[in-house]
């Protein structure tokens, strides 16, 4: 088991490498917090997901490089110079989010590769107004981030004089939403939740970039979704069974939903990307569901999106998103707590900023 605890580590080294964060001692002590006849499996199979889901440092740089003389191709610009004096990076999350870590990083990138930077950008009347995070998961951030009647960027008031929203009418530019990684049903709904917040007004000229390699299929019933995330099958476990009954009341109790939790079935999906088998994906999810809800049984039941999977909307009624993708900087909190919880004597194997 030790190659494989070393060869975990060899794959996530870099995750919060400037605070030494990752050691081998770490992989050691997660991996040993599940059942002794779990644990080479739940190792292999993890390395197996996270060959395909955890973006580096350098594959970051690489995606960053290649989003950047994409959108400068696209937009039909000489340059990657001339691409960023036309264009503005919002900045509204707060300091710790992956936002400003993010442009930190895409500055490093525009200095070292192109000789420009972010202080080049048109604050004043850009033609294309970029929004980049690292995952796109429920939406929930851009949406309050953008649309907010106090906070909400589109209704910040420029140095203009007009708001941000009237600003973008006003030049017809091009609203751009760069991500790391997406869930399809959150991208598919994206510029219609947008429009509807913002009181029915024209959101237009917008284009979507990102990481095709991390893009989840989390639209349940589409009938080729290859459900590249954790769903898993039903279960006799009692602690799932109650874990089950628990959500359903807590989301049910506020009035948002009736629904009942589904499970997938077996013959879902067709072909199998995600895991190395239909049947190892059986089996590590139930053993996931099953860790996370331990975690998940000590987050006080007034916290409505918590979820044991992952945290989801208000009115998500599951076990959660189920996301499993990982960074050299952060994880989504939509993504299993078993591998970000640091509470109640858990050892997590990644570190989120905000918990």
């Amino acid at each position: 088991m030790e190659i494989l605890i070393n060869e975990l580590y060899e794959l996530i080294k870099d995750h919060r490498e400037d605070e030494g964060f990752m050691t081998v001692a770490r992989v050691k002590a997660w991996i040993t917090q599940f059942n002794e006849d779990d644990r080479e499996f739940v190792l292999i199979e993890t390395i197996h997901i996270l060959k395909k889901r955890y973006l580096s440092k350098e594959g970051g740089r690489t995606y960053v490089k290649y989003m950047i003389e994409y959108l400068t191709e696209m937009h039909k610009c000489g340059s990657v110079k001339e691409f960023m004096a036309d264009s503005y990076f919002i900045n509204n999350q707060p300091q710790g989010k992956s936002q400003p870590m993010l442009l930190e990083f895409l500055n490093e990138v525009l200095k070292k590769e192109y000789s420009t930077s972010l202080d080049e950008c048109n604050a004043k009347s850009p033609k294309y107004i970029i929004y980049l995070d690292d995952v796109l998961c429920t939406g929930e951030t851009i949406v309050k981030g953008l649309t907010d009647q106090k906070t909400g960027w589109f209704n910040q008031t420029n140095e203009n004089g007009r708001t941000n929203y009237e600003e973008y009418i006003k030049n017809d530019a091009h609203l751009v939403f760069a991500y790391l990684a997406t869930h399809t049903r959150s991208s598919n709904k994206l510029a219609n939740r947008l429009y509807f917040t913002m009181g029915k007004k024209d959101i237009k000229n917008v284009h979507y970039v990102w990481n095709t390699n991390f893009v989840v299929n989390n639209i349940y019933d589409e009938p080729n979704s290859n459900l590249n995330l954790l769903f898993p099958i039903q279960s006799d476990s009692e602690s799932i069974k109650s874990c089950k009954e628990q959500i359903e009341k807590k989301i049910n109790d506020r009035g948002y939903n009736l629904n009942k939790i589904t499970f997938r079935s077996l013959d879902k999906p067709v072909d199998e990307e995600l895991f190395s088998s239909a049947e190892n994906r059986n089996r590590y999810e139930l053993i996931v569901l099953e860790k996370s809800i331990e975690c998940y049984n000590f987050i006080p039941n007034d916290n409505v999106r918590a979820r044991p999977l992952g945290y989801g909307l208000y009115d998500d009624v599951s076990f959660g998103f189920g996301t499993m993708i990982f960074t050299w900087r952060n994880v989504p909190f939509n993504t299993p707590l078993l591998f970000w919880y640091p509470h109640n004597g858990w050892q997590p194997l990644f570190k989120r900023e905000f918990t």
